[in-house]
């Protein structure tokens, strides 16, 4: 299991992401809340990392460019 999400983590440039980074990324864009994001991961502690780390507002803005 560890070395599909790896490989999903890595497949961006391919469409590929794991659920964690769509939630991040659906939170960034504030389409749902942060509660909503955080009860709907598998690994709640892992969104809340690339939450914290600002990766997913900053994925937001380059899309909206």
């Amino acid at each position: 299991v560890h070395q599909i999400v790896s490989s999903m983590q890595g497949g961006k440039k391919f469409g590929m992401q794991t659920l964690n980074q769509c939630l991040a990324d659906l939170y960034g864009r504030r389409l749902i809340s942060h509660e909503d994001a955080i009860s709907r991961s598998s690994d709640p502690d892992e969104l809340q990392n690339i939450i914290s780390s600002g990766n997913a507002g900053l994925r937001a803005r380059q899309r909206a460019s």
